[in-house]
């Protein structure tokens, strides 16, 4: 299996729970119960609905009720530009009632930040780190909080090439320990990573493991439109999971297909919503009794919400 995942990987360029415990931020150790059938789904554009404006309070409300009409239990949030702003002595207003909003509607909260320039300034993965910490804690009321830190940074995609790890494979590496030290058991930490990094006889052969080590979570990045493709390119990861105590969040794709970045067989954004529900089901299905399976995640709330 890992050779037919080598050789599909060679065709590509790749642009690239419940999870969290019922604890606060920073008791990461207290009761952690994990679910199997958790939705997870990405939310960029931030800003969109941070303020009180009309448009931006519609937004606001959509999100949360496509949330919760549609099982989506926890989402990734793009929250770094607004949490610097903050750091730099910006309100943090409108982030308090973004997430407060999302969890009256029983929606976790994952900060996400994600810039590759982070690979040559690690500093500034830990300053993300750190600006959502500090800003968890100067919250008073729990309901504000972050619930876990995410980080999307993908030196894979950087349109080098075959050299991308020789080129940035130690600088990742250096990223992810200082991320991982910094937090220090604050945060449920999670990365996104490619799901052809467990491939063998690469120079990148075992990164997952590294990442899967130094981390809570990791959300892997198996963008087919088949069932027996996605538990394919993911079950390694949760294998590793499995004897480790980690965990995997299965993430999709529902971007429209736009080669070479993403072909039709890579997402579900050109297949019916009744399709790609069944075929999740079964990834859920065939990972159901794996305790390293985290739940499906889906990219992103701005093209899925348009098949429903």
């Amino acid at each position: 299996m890992r050779m037919a995942k080598a050789v599909l990987a060679s065709l590509l360029v790749l642009a690239s729970f419940a999870l969290l415990p019922t604890v606060l931020p920073g008791t990461a150790s207290a009761g952690v119960v994990y679910g199997d059938q958790t939705r997870l789904m990405y939310v960029w554009s931030g800003a969109d609905y941070l303020g009180d404006g009309a448009a931006q309070t519609q937004a606001r409300n959509a999100l949360a009720n496509f949330c919760v009409a549609n099982g989506i239990t926890e989402i990734f949030y793009g929250a770094a530009p607004e949490l610097a702003k903050i750091a730099a002595g910006g309100s943090d207003y409108d982030l308090h009632k973004f997430v407060g909003r999302m969890h009256n509607a029983g929606v976790k909260v994952h900060a996400v930040g994600g810039e590759n320039t982070w690979l040559d300034d690690p500093q500034g993965a830990v300053d993300f780190l750190n600006n959502a910490r500090n800003y968890n804690e100067a919250a008073t009321n729990p309901n504000h909080r972050f619930d876990a830190i995410h980080y999307d940074v993908e030196p894979w995609a950087l349109g080098l090439g075959p050299v991308w790890y020789e080129q940035y494979g130690n600088a990742y590496k250096s990223l992810i320990d200082a991320v991982y030290a910094a937090n220090d058991g604050y945060f449920i930490l999670g990365f996104s990573i490619s799901a052809w990094l467990d491939n063998e006889g690469h120079d990148y052969t075992g990164l997952n493991e590294y990442v899967q080590d130094r981390s809570d979570y990791i959300s892997i990045m198996a963008y087919r439109d088949t069932a027996a493709m996605i538990e394919s390119w993911a079950q390694g990861e949760v294998g590793y999971a499995d004897q480790h105590g980690k965990k995997v969040v299965v993430s999709v794709t529902t971007n429209p297909p736009n080669p070479p970045g993403t072909y039709p067989y890579n997402t579900f954004g050109d297949d019916t919503l009744a399709y790609m529900h069944g075929e999740l089901a079964t990834v859920e299905a065939t990972f159901a009794g794996h305790a390293g399976f985290a739940g499906i995640g889906i990219q992103a709330y701005s093209h899925y919400k348009n098949m429903h």
